[in-house]
């Protein structure tokens, strides 16, 4: 079988994109259960382990809104940032863990890590985790298993490649080869 997005042959990268597309329609019918005009708007808290309002966040609120989830409408919606500090991610997951909302969106490793750390039984889904099966965050991207679901870039698997690339194609610059070989040879 064939696939124009993943090339002939490419089984692991096609198995790897369902995963995520069944795990992120598991994600989305968690809170679209509370969507119901007659039930108490869905608690939706949003954290970034670092500072949030400096990313394109908009878009992820315009996406929820898309679904029905509008902030102080629909849904609450709260977004939470660590800051880069670890001492404040992990008072803000043990905030989130007392308000026990419908559903978490971390975004980033140390965000996931510190939610995955606090044994919250919340649904998790998360986004721009690199490794989340290396990480111990999900058992396999196929069937992610307990309460963690998301989106993932495949940079640990396909780094190294690409790396591997960029080094055959520069191969006749013997300075750039050898700037670039160190981190090559644990990448692949």
């Amino acid at each position: 079988m064939s696939s124009p997005e993943f090339g002939v042959g490419n089984e692991a990268a096609r198995v790897h994109h369902a995963g995520r597309r069944r795990g992120s329609c598991v994600a989305a019918r968690r809170i679209a259960g509370n969507a119901d005009p007659g039930k108490e708007p869905s608690k939706i808290i949003i954290l970034h382990s670092g500072f949030p309002n400096r990313t394109p966040i908009h878009l992820l609120f315009e996406a929820l809104s898309k679904l029905g989830y509008e902030n102080d409408r629909t849904a609450t919606i709260d977004l939470l940032g660590g800051e880069g500090d670890p001492n404040r991610l992990n008072a803000l997951v043990a905030q989130i863990g007392a308000q026990r909302p419908d559903v978490i969106i971390a975004i980033t490793s140390p965000a996931v890590l510190a939610l995955k750390a606090a044994n919250l039984t919340i649904p998790v889904v998360f986004a721009f985790v690199p490794d989340p099966v290396g990480l111990g965050i999900v058992e396999n991207l196929a069937h992610p298993g307990g309460n963690f679901t998301g989106v993932t870039y495949s940079e640990s698997v396909l780094g190294g490649k690409r790396l591997e690339l960029l080094l055959d194609a520069i191969a006749g610059d013997d300075k750039n080869r050898r700037t670039l070989e160190p981190f090559v040879s644990g990448a692949c």
